[in-house]
């Protein structure tokens, strides 16, 4: 049954009148009636009755239009599905009407001109017109399937070839790993052992030579700027340890002196005091010190001293704790300030915040 979305031209394509919609309602009637009266015609499988009435129901569908008559046209296909349920189910396979025998029978009796099987033994297969039994089974059931006229896209593309996977090489996890923290305090561990080293060595120098040294030419580089002011930092820890002295002559010089540190008793009972000092020096002094101070330097120099083409712009203040002794006073303390250079500034504040951070 043609039914669903093909239901022919639309209400306003074609305008029913109330003659025709009642013409129509009493068409189905007639065919309701028809199929109830020949229900046992319409149920045996020879019949073409119940084919029929399917497509006189169909013929009908295409007209309706309005809710009464498609109300009218749900109840005739009710009551056709009905009948061809029951007759299907008289198509199970017990029934002797539909044995494969008789199946088969039948096929032979249709597409071959009549003939009985019973009265001949042997049949030719030449006889079964199989072009005839293809058409009417296949033609419902097939359709031949829309083509087009023309071929889209480039003729002469390659498909594309399916790129291979590859494999990425699986990463070896390390033996040892290391902890940033674990480089920081080595790193830290490694600048304390050189500035207790340093210090090691100024001390040394203090002992040999008896009769104290004069303060600038103890800390004095001439070869590098940031190792002189290293110097002044390892001179002020022994100062505050109590291994160093300094003291003031008639003639203004102030030497430098080594003495023994005091034990953690004597600091307690208040018997002896430490003490540091603080002193500004800057880029300028050091040139003028180079100059007033002849002779090789006593703190020798270590390893990296590469100083500067040009002075710093900005002069840098250099000072340790609070004390009793501030050389301020000296001639090296009181020249004016003089353009300095960034790379020298930023060198000489670094050198101060690590020597803090470590006596910290």
């Amino acid at each position: 049954m043609a039914r669903g979305g093909d239901a022919g031209p639309s209400s306003q394509q074609v305008q029913q009148t109330q003659a025709d919609r009642r013409k129509l309602r009493e068409d189905y009637r007639k065919l309701k009636d028809r199929a109830a009266a020949q229900k046992d015609e319409l149920l045996q499988p020879e019949s073409h009755k119940l084919q029929e009435a399917l497509l006189e129901a169909d013929a009908l569908h295409q007209q309706v239009r309005k809710p009464r008559e498609q109300k009218a046209d749900a109840d005739l296909l009710a009551q056709l599905t009905e009948v061809t349920l029951q007759a299907a189910k008289q198509l199970r396979p017990d029934a002797s009407l539909c044995t494969p025998t008789a199946f088969l029978g039948r096929l032979m009796t249709h597409f071959t001109g009549g003939m009985d099987m019973e009265e001949e033994e042997e049949v030719s297969p030449e006889r079964f017109d199989w072009q005839n039994a293809g058409r009417m089974i296949g033609m419902p059931l097939l359709a031949s399937a829309p083509g087009i006229t023309c071929m889209l896209g480039p003729l002469d593309s390659q498909p594309k070839q399916r790129k291979q996977p590859q494999q990425r090489a699986k990463r070896k996890r390390p033996e040892e790993q290391t902890n940033p923290d674990e480089i920081v305090e080595q790193t830290q561990d490694g600048k304390e052992k050189e500035t207790d080293a340093n210090m090691t060595t100024m001390f040394e120098i203090l002992r040999r030579n008896h009769g104290g040294i004069p303060f600038e030419r103890l800390f004095l580089n001439k070869k590098s700027f940031s190792q002189t002011i290293e110097n002044q930092f390892s001179l002020s820890f022994l100062i505050k340890d109590g291994r160093a002295s300094t003291r003031k002559m008639d003639d203004g010089t102030i030497l430098v002196e080594p003495r023994n540190a005091p034990s953690k008793e004597e600091l307690g009972t208040g018997k002896a005091e430490t003490s540091a000092f603080m002193a500004k020096f800057q880029y300028k002094d050091w040139l003028d010190l180079k100059e007033k101070c002849p002779g090789s330097d006593y703190m020798p120099t270590r390893k990296g001293a590469n100083e500067p083409a040009q002075p710093p712009r900005n002069g840098t203040p250099v000072r340790k704790g609070q004390g009793k002794f501030r050389p301020r006073e000296n001639s090296y303390s009181q020249q004016p300030v003089e353009e300095e250079s960034e790379e020298e500034e930023e060198e000489a504040l670094v050198v101060n915040r690590r020597r803090k951070k470590q006596r910290s």
